[in-house]
């Protein structure tokens, strides 16, 4: 029965850490390029970090393309020339 117990908690885990993997990282990229804007992180750091966002952005469907932009211009006040183009 503990051996059960076991397997199903390490399952849990993995599903709560790909949930947290899939909706963290696009909500993570805002706060990120405001902490940019503000001087706290290198710009070449973000940029690093948001490389792979670029990437979806370009290939998910424009509703969910539209969301994940919002999430860069919610943070930034400067100019946008790390958002991907249309």
């Amino acid at each position: 029965m503990e051996d059960r117990r076991k397997s199903s908690s390490w399952c849990l885990w993995a599903i709560a850490a790909s949930v947290l993997l899939v909706f963290g990282y696009p909500i993570s990229v805002g706060p990120a390029i405001w902490l940019c804007n503000k001087g706290y992180v290198p710009y070449e750091t973000v940029n690093a970090y948001e490389c792979p966002l670029e990437w979806v952005i370009d290939h998910v469907p424009e509703p969910l393309a539209e969301i994940l932009k919002w999430s860069y211009r919610w943070a930034s006040t400067n100019s946008f020339d790390h958002v991907p183009s249309e």
